[in-house]
């Protein structure tokens, strides 16, 4: 789904480019951090 790619873009930018932790992510959306960790390796493709 289209939600789940920008979702996953988002926190792989999040992450490498603005260098946001994984845990700070996971708090403004609402994820557990192990489900940002994943979403950031799908971002990258």
């Amino acid at each position: 789904m289209i939600i789940d790619k920008a979702r996953s873009l988002l926190c792989h930018i999040a992450v490498h480019d603005i260098n946001v932790t994984v845990t700070e992510v996971a708090r403004l959306v609402c994820m557990p951090p192990f489900a940002i960790s994943y979403a950031v390796t799908k971002g990258k493709r």
